[in-house]
């Protein structure tokens, strides 16, 4: 009989040792490539949710911040928490006004899950401002059959008193009489949509002037047309005030765009920098008015200037075209699309 041999107890010990050994190190390998696995897949949830969030804050920004941005002086920024639908995600806007009219959004979104891991993207897009094209050919432009006084206005391009224009004027006729039909009806509906003062039908304004409570321009009274004068905080508050009918305003300021659907009469030496459009009939009364940028009206009528007294309207295109860009919407530039940063 052939007899087997067995391995004596104690050199079995090695190799089982060894087994074990293996055996440890594989499950060690699988549970940390598992762990690995379920933080990258973490990580690129994360990752996926943070850029969500920042493309979200994106349009949520531009709607949150455009009114204010309107008002920010070239250089400035508005930094502000923009709240989303994503939980977990924090959401950062920084809006800054590069020059005239453009500027930069910058968005950061962090997202973080309960176990601490986060993930974090910044974007950015160059933004400018998109002003409402309307037409205003000479210092008065008639829109109707109507005519104007002799020497009501006057086209020598000129910038009001302290504003910052460029030193290139461009003058342009006295009066255009008449003008086409106007083909800027949807910018105009747009203004009237978007107007920052609102006023009925018959309304009487006294002496509107720029309102400053603490060191804040007081944007929401209606007596607050802006500062022409650009002597404090409200210099860069450039109101659309639309009046649904007929106006008459006595003394006082302001500044940015006019938009009245009936007549306009003015008095008491009310002057009024930037664009003035009137569907009737533009009246000074007794101690006129100074109107400077550009005017459209129907007809004009003096019923109560001496006749050699300096024109009422003067062109002022640096004033018209502040007034305009201050009104405008932020616009994406097309040609410089939104980047996105890990």
């Amino acid at each position: 009989m052939m007899s087997s041999s067995r391995l004596p107890a104690g050199a079995m010990l090695p190799t089982v040792l060894a087994v074990m050994v293996i055996i440890g190190f594989a499950a060690s390998a699988a549970l940390f490539m598992g762990r690995q696995e379920r933080r990258a897949s973490g990580t690129i949830r994360l990752g996926t949710t943070a850029a969500a969030a920042a493309d979200e804050g994106r349009i949520l920004a531009l709607g949150q911040l455009s009114s204010r941005a309107l008002r920010l002086l070239p250089g400035q920024s508005i930094v502000e928490r923009v709240s989303g639908s994503s939980a977990g995600v924090t959401v950062v806007a920084r809006l800054t006004r590069l020059g005239e009219a453009e500027f930069a959004l910058a968005i950061g979104a962090v997202a973080q899950d309960s176990s601490g891991m986060s993930a974090r993207r910044q974007s950015s897009v160059v933004l400018r401002l998109g002003a409402p094209h309307l037409a205003f050919p000479a210092a008065l432009t008639i829109t109707d059959t109507g005519t104007a006084p002799p020497g009501i206005a006057d086209g020598s391009d000129r910038a009001p008193d302290r504003w910052p224009c460029p030193a290139e004027l461009t003058d342009v006729a006295d009066v255009e009489h008449p003008l086409p039909q106007p083909s800027d009806s949807a910018e105009l509906h747009g203004l009237r949509e978007r107007a920052t003062v609102r006023l009925a039908p018959g309304a009487w304004m006294h002496m509107p002037a720029p309102i400053v409570r603490g060191d804040e321009c007081a944007t929401e009274q209606p007596g607050n047309w802006g500062d022409a004068a650009r002597a404090g905080p409200c210099r860069s508050y450039f109101p659309i005030v639309h009046a649904s009918g007929d106006l008459s305003v006595a003394g006082g300021s302001g500044q940015g765009v006019l938009i009245v659907d009936g007549n306009l009469t003015i008095d008491g030496g009310f002057a009024f920098s930037g664009a003035v459009i009137v569907a009737g009939e533009l009246r000074f009364g007794p101690g006129g008015g100074q109107l400077s940028g550009g005017v459209r009206a129907a007809r004009v009528v003096n019923a109560g200037l001496d006749p050699d007294s300096p024109p009422s309207i003067v062109r002022a295109s640096c004033a018209l075209r502040v007034a305009l860009l201050a009104t405008a919407e932020i616009i994406p530039v097309r040609d410089r699309a939104w980047a996105s940063e890990r």
